[in-house]
């Protein structure tokens, strides 16, 4: 299999099961996601921690899917985009390749 692509699948995988330190990278705990202090963070205040966040992601961390975070999810959602940073930075992954690299034919 090609490397590049071994790489790409590592990556991607990091990316949606996200990393360890999470939290860290993103610098900002629940209390502070919880802009309107209702105890839930809403899709909409979820974006403005991680302003490429998807619906798809967010559905993941949703785990009893009232549509909102409590705290052990905003901790679930923080996982699942561990390697994006918050508003203002690049949200790219650490490691990158295009598919049309990924899909390469070289078998190097």
């Amino acid at each position: 299999m090609n490397k590049l692509a071994i790489v790409a699948a590592t990556a991607a995988t990091a990316i949606v099961f996200g990393a360890i330190g999470a939290l860290a990278q993103s610098g900002v705990d629940f209390s502070q996601a919880d802009g309107n202090r209702d105890g839930k963070v809403s899709m909409d205040e979820a974006r403005g921690i991680y302003n490429t966040l998807d619906t798809v992601i967010f559905n993941m961390a949703d785990t009893n899917h009232d549509g909102m975070l409590d705290e052990g999810e905003y901790t679930e959602l923080q996982g699942l985009v561990g390697n994006q940073q918050t508003v203002g930075g690049s949200t790219e992954p650490s490691i990158e390749a295009s598919s049309s690299e990924a899909s390469s034919s070289d078998p190097t």
